[in-house]
């Protein structure tokens, strides 16, 4: 049984429409039109007479033409080309004068728009949610074999990490070249910190495949490459990198603490706060040099460049070849405008915004770069049953690899399929 109440459920549109309505058939918009119509033939109305002469134009029929009847008696006829001649000029003195009406309707109108949605949004809701399900059944009878793969390559990527917390004495033995203990444990927690991370997005990266979700997706795998990017480039740089990462987080936090400042200052930082985020930037930059300041500042000196950038240490990495697909994920992530005009689902798929197309691209790669991370992870220490686990995964990100790509090609020729016209069998 449903709990909507009985009778009409008004809609935006009814309840605007009905209160315009009241407005425009009432006795004051025929006052209005009256004296206008009046004055053309130079009759001036008092309020009185206007209302007289309302009356009579409401009892009028049709709109074609109109005939009313003036104060002294006189009817006073307005033929269809006459009043056609006069639409701008009433259209407009009409506006000026149902202007605060219209606000004063508006006003009253939303109340009733909102009780309208709450006592239907019950069935609206359990309506959208049953829809989903059903299209993301669909997603998983498509697209099931390399999802399940990619759940495989996070759990492997989870179990990585729980390795390197757990085994905290071998970590730090095993990379004690890296320097002092204060600089080791940094390293290991600029690593695992990314990582976390990347399990997150991972995760976020499935739900939003499983949806449907192309292009979301692909915008979340490109921190997932971010990140894959940035711990190949401190497990390779090694020393104190991994330090310089973790402190740079002050510059970061002064960077944010001056836009707070200066655009919500009923939120910033009280006195001593800010003047201890400025020493503690100032002893940064005595330690680290000016170009520690800039936004990459934590890789200036191991890339010998004033101000590095993600796409210097990208390139430094060898990565440069996903440097495409980052591109394409730029446009969900800004309002860029071949984001208008260009979707990997490729259709405009149901109305919630899902599609069953175009899941391979940020699929796969998401699977590259989870693979990436758990290699540097367990890479960066010599030990033989993380380097099983390593080359473990990489098989999963293969296989997740080829399973997108074979469920692409099917989802493609049965589309081009199902769209070619049949052709006609001569006799």
């Amino acid at each position: 049984m449903s709990d909507r109440p009985e009778g009409p459920v008004h809609t935006y549109e009814t309840i605007l429409q009905d209160s315009l309505d009241l407005y425009f058939e009432g006795e004051s918009f025929a006052k209005t039109v009256a004296k206008f119509l009046c004055n053309k033939r130079d009759i001036h109305l008092e309020e009185e007479e206007a209302a007289k002469v309302a009356q009579s134009m409401r009892e009028t029929p049709g709109p074609i033409a109109m005939r009313l009847t003036a104060p002294d008696g006189v009817v006073l006829a307005f033929e269809t080309e006459e009043l056609t001649e006069s639409l701008e000029d009433l259209g407009d003195l009409v506006a000026e004068a149902a202007s605060p009406l219209i606000d004063e309707m508006i006003e009253k109108a939303v109340p009733e728009i909102v009780d309208a949605v709450r006592r239907s949004a019950g069935d609206n809701i359990h309506e959208v949610k049953a829809n989903i399900q059903v299209f993301e059944g669909t997603v998983s009878q498509v697209w099931g074999k390399p999802l399940r793969t990619l759940y495989t390559i996070l759990g492997i990527a989870q179990e990585a990490l729980y390795r390197v917390q757990d085994d905290e004495d071998r970590v730090l033995k095993e990379t004690d070249s890296v320097g002092d203990l204060e600089t080791i444990s940094m390293f290991w927690q600029s690593l695992t910190s990314l990582h976390i991370r990347a399990c997150r997005t991972l995760a976020e990266i499935l739900v939003l495949l499983e949806a449907g979700m192309a292009d979301g997706a692909m915008a979340r795998w490109r921190s997932l490459h971010e990140y894959a990017v940035t711990m190949s480039f401190i497990a390779e740089k090694r020393g104190d990198i991994g330090k310089r990462y973790l402190l740079h987080s002050n510059i970061r936090k002064r960077a944010m603490a001056r836009d707070i400042a200066n655009h919500v200052p009923e939120e910033a930082l009280d006195n001593q706060s800010d003047v201890e985020l400025e020493q503690a930037c100032q002893e940064l930059t005595d330690t680290y040099g000016t170009p520690f300041k800039t936004p990459y500042g934590w890789a200036a000196e191991a890339m010998q460049q004033a101000k590095p950038t993600f796409w210097a240490i990208e390139k430094e990495m060898n990565m440069q070849g996903w440097r495409p697909y980052y591109g394409l994920a730029n446009q969900s992530v800004h309002a860029d405008p071949n984001g208008a005009v260009f979707s990997l689902a490729d259709d405009e798929g149901p109305w919630h915004g899902g599609s069953i197309f175009g899941l391979c691209d940020p699929g796969a790669n998401a699977a590259a770069s989870m693979g990436t991370c758990v290699a540097v992870l367990l890479g960066t220490c010599p030990v033989l049953d993380w380097t099983i686990a390593a080359g473990a995964c990489q098989k999963f990100v293969e296989q997740a690899n080829d399973e997108f790509l074979e469920c692409h090609r099917m989802l493609e020729e049965e589309y081009q399929t199902e769209s070619e016209p049949e052709q006609e069998i001569s006799e």
